[in-house]
């Protein structure tokens, strides 16, 4: 019966159905451990509909044997009286933890969500000063004191909790389908649903909806034994409670419901999620296209007025784990499917892709969607261009009801221009002749464009028959320097020349990401949210407001007073407009990585008017000088971080990169891994009506000096 219902849902989304064959996986299997709370008979609080219905799905789920072909699979289910926060944390604490390296942990919660007001020791971290929880079971309740606080498992608990299971380092997977839930925590019935559906939100007798909860003593927190209010404020929140490795994938915004199907005992969310996972059962599915999906169906339910939009949030600084496979984290089968898809609210076909991507309109060079369907080939131009999503126009329109997977082609606007020099003239054929067949050429087209030595060039392709690592080798130049960007090749075989190949396209990637730049945008001149950046004076060590402008902003370092020559600085935003803007900030390391989680989320709601909002929860930026700078006696180095703000929705985490091999330094060589990387450690406006769909960039440049530089050295 359920299934039916399942099949009318997607009758009614318009989605094909494909069922595949599973496969199985031989060999030794790795262990997922799962721990899955669903709760519906509260005592003392509305009951719930779908929760453990949504619950019981991911238990039968995991307990397959299209997932037991993968994984050992342990699940541990806490339904109803037994979901008690006591329970949960025990949870964690001896089932979760057992996981280790190559294992699985994953955790499920549907029930009540709501907010409580934040403890002063996390303000820096919280702009609106609360913290979204998660309504655990509690028979001993009292319920003239709803607002009270401790009894719920609070966001920073959880983030303590996901902590200690990461400690030995297996892929954690946690899922919330609850209102608050891009914050981790679900509304119930508003006044304003209908019969067929209800949101999760907490509601009681004694109560008015929506209440915000008060803030709970310290001794209620589950971590308040291991350090106090005052340590936070001594050391950072991140350097106490690290956040752990994991995804998490959540029904909504912080701000918005997650609804439920009364008639069929579900939320729309797991439905969803239920629904693609069936679809691509066949293969590895990644975080990415999942939630690409699943956002897609969410939408097109907004007719029957489901608007909450699903989130994700990935905290990995080894691998983009938006790619990797959902469960086991391992790269997936399918990387960045540029996905066309009708939007049955706006009544226009779409592509999941935009400027941000490097879609083009117009010029000389428009972006072109081609694709294939039943042996019909399909063509559209882009019609609108956004930050993230982009309008298209078909000569002939495909059938309605199928997601479509598609090229684009070219995939950047100005391709990063190559030269290829040195004083080897075997090393320049041999990278010529490499790059010159028509495979290879494939790999960098609409990326990197290879000009003469006399033309205009941005890097270069340098062939040394003098080099660090032997003889022959190739590395990349900028224009204008001499020193090597990243690890130069051994020789000038073909692997050579596929990692200068690979490592110049992901520079091309970073160089797009930095020239980013909307020049139809109304907000490039308001530029409606205010960059700070916070540094400490050398003489007194008080923090520095400096508000950033479009000019790069220079720190001197002085040898003798920071002897470790390192800079200090925090990076803080204002939006004072009135008016809400989606805003991220990505640093661009000079080792080509770029880290797009700075802000909670990933993505900021940032509301008008409120607190400001400072990177890494507050945290300091470290900034150390690299064996680059003091080896090849560079006068400065520089930091870089990216403002991304938009009046529509995005994500970031598909954009992250990690950073480059670094390059050899005569003298300093050592073994793979020595040396000192250095870089960053993660230790009102005019009112001048906007577009609908508009977004602007701004580039935060900080030169910091060389305190070991020596004038005339290099010559």
């Amino acid at each position: 019966m359920l299934n039916k219902l399942i099949d009318k849902l997607s009758d009614a989304l318009g989605i094909d159905e494909k069922e595949n064959e599973t496969t199985s996986v031989s060999g030794d299997k790795p262990k997922l451990y799962a721990l899955i709370v669903g709760i519906n008979q509260y005592h003392v609080i509305s009951h719930l509909t779908g929760c453990v219905n949504d619950a019981t799905f991911w238990k039968n789920y995991l307990e397959s044997d299209l997932i037991k072909s993968r994984f050992d699979v342990d699940v541990l289910p806490l339904f109803d009286a037994k979901a008690t926060k006591a329970n949960i944390v025990k949870g964690f604490q001896e089932h979760l933890t057992q996981a280790g390296a190559g294992d699985t942990a994953f955790f499920f919660f549907a029930g009540h969500g709501a907010q409580e007001k934040a403890h002063p020791a996390f303000y820096a971290s919280e702009p609106d000063r609360k913290l979204e929880i998660l309504i655990c079971d509690d028979p001993h309740r009292n319920p003239l004191q709803i607002l009270k606080s401790g009894e719920d498992l609070a966001d920073k608990e959880l983030r303590w909790l996901i902590s200690q299971v990461a400690k030995n380092n297996p892929h954690i997977v946690t899922i919330f389908d609850c209102c608050h839930s891009g914050d981790n925590t679900r509304y119930m019935i508003s006044a304003e649903t209908t019969d067929e559906e209800a949101t999760r939100q907490l509601r009681s007798t004694s109560s008015r909806e929506g209440d915000l909860k008060e803030q709970r003593e310290w001794n209620r927190f589950i971590f308040s034994k291991h350090f106090q209010p005052e340590d936070i404020e001594a050391s950072s929140l991140s350097a106490l409670m690290p956040e752990g490795d994991h995804v998490q994938l959540s029904a909504c915004r912080s701000r918005e419901p997650a609804k439920e199907n009364r008639r069929m005992r579900r939320g729309y969310f797991t439905l969803a999620m239920e629904r693609v996972l069936k679809r691509n059962a066949a293969n590895p599915i990644s975080y990415y296209d999942l939630m690409v999906q699943v956002k897609q169906l969410i939408r097109n339910l907004s007719d029957r007025r489901v608007d909450q939009i699903p989130q994700y949030h990935f905290k990995s600084r080894g691998g983009n784990a938006a790619y990797g496979s959902f469960l086991s984290g391992k790269p997936s089968t399918s990387v960045i499917n540029r996905q066309v898809f009708w939007d049955k609210t706006d009544q226009v076909w779409k592509l999941r892709a935009g400027a941000i991507d490097g879609i083009i309109q117009g010029g000389n060079s428009p972006s072109v969607v081609k694709f294939t369907h039943e042996e019909q080939s399909y063509i559209a131009q882009i019609k609108e261009l956004k930050l993230q999503e982009s309008v298209l126009d078909f000569a002939i329109d495909p059938p309605q009801g199928f997601n479509y997977k598609a090229k684009v082609e070219p995939t950047y606007a100005k391709p990063l221009r190559i030269a290829i020099k040195g004083n080897d003239t075997e090393g320049l054929t041999a990278f010529t002749s490499f790059i010159e067949q028509a495979q290879i050429r494939s790999l960098y087209a609409g990326y990197l464009h290879f000009v003469s030595e006399n033309e205009a060039y941005d890097y270069a392709i340098h062939a040394n028959k003098s080099g660090v690592l032997e003889p022959k080798e190739l590395s990349i130049i900028r224009n204008g320097e001499e020193h090597p960007l990243t690890r130069q090749s051994y020789g000038y075989d073909d692997a050579a020349c596929r990692d200068m190949l690979s490592d110049l396209k992901q520079i091309a990637q970073w160089e797009f990401l930095k020239r980013l730049h909307n020049t139809k945008s109304v907000l490039n001149q308001q530029k409606p949210i205010d960059v700070e950046l916070i540094i400490p004076n050398v003489s007194t060590g008080d923090w520095e407001v400096h508000p950033m402008t479009n000019e790069p902003f220079s720190i001197r370092l002085d040898d003798i007073i920071n002897p470790r020559s390192e800079a200090k600085l925090k990076v803080q935003l204002r939006n004072e407009s009135g008016k809400t803007y989606h805003v991220a900030l990505l640093y661009l390391s000079e080792y080509f990585e770029v880290y797009p989680e700075l802000l909670e989320q990933g993505v900021w709601e940032f509301l008008g008017n409120h607190e400001p909002v400072q990177a890494i929860g507050g945290d300091a930026f470290t900034s150390k000088i690299t064996d680059r700078v003091r080896g090849f006696n560079l006068e400065s180095w520089t930091e870089r971080f990216l403002l991304i703000a938009s009046t529509d929705p995005f994500a970031v985490a598909p954009y992250k990169m990690e950073e480059l091999p670094e390059a050899i330094i005569p003298g300093m060589r050592g073994d793979e891994g020595d040396g000192n990387r250095g870089s960053m450690s993660f230790g009102r406006k005019s009112d001048t009506p906007t577009s609908d769909h508009d977004w602007y960039t701004q580039l935060i440049e900080v030169n910091i000096t060389n305190p070991y530089f020596k004038a005339g050295l290099n010559s």
